[in-house]
């Protein structure tokens, strides 16, 4: 019978899910799957001597990449230190399904946000209008070759709002 550590068991989980990067500061509690690293030679650690720049390598990282990353940090202390840029990512939607395919072309924040397909084929601005009982998003379509699409779920853009709602 085959036997596989949990760390192993771990590390290959993000390798399924497409992580090639891990970013952290690694402590004693680490130290398993640091050792299980030896062991995955296609998943590159990349090491920073504190948690929010380790988030903000991670953030960059994706945004570059338009891959995931994945962060490991400390509890209390280190997720802590992060916090800001923990946010930060957040409010760049690095890592978040669909944002892959597109990016923030313009930005006004609380008023208007324009996103553009990478390929340039495709760009909306939402806006926030003043409505009954808070705001509601207005958008607008355009592309420059084909039809119109509509790329965002409902969930997507119930997100979108709360983000520009935010500020």
């Amino acid at each position: 019978m085959n036997r596989t550590t949990g760390r192993s068991a771990f590390l290959s989980l993000l390798k399924d899910e497409g992580i090639t990067h891990l970013f952290g500061n690694p402590g004693t509690t680490e130290l398993p799957v640091m050792h299980a690293l030896k062991d995955h030679p296609e998943l590159t650690y990349v090491m920073a001597m504190q948690e929010s720049l380790v988030v903000a390598m991670a953030d960059g990282y994706a945004q570059r990449t338009r891959n995931a990353a994945f962060v490991n940090l400390h509890s209390a202390a280190g997720l802590g230190h992060a916090l800001g840029n923990i946010f930060t990512a957040y409010r760049n939607q690095t890592s978040d399904g669909i944002w892959r395919e597109y990016e923030i072309t313009a930005l006004d924040p609380g008023t208007m946000f324009v996103l553009s397909r990478n390929d340039g084929s495709y760009h909306v601005k939402y806006s926030l209008k003043p409505a009954a009982g808070g705001t509601e998003l207005e958008y607008l379509e355009w592309t420059d070759a084909g039809e119109l699409e509509e790329p965002f779920t409902q969930e997507a853009l119930d997100k979108l709002k709360q983000v520009m709602e935010a500020d």
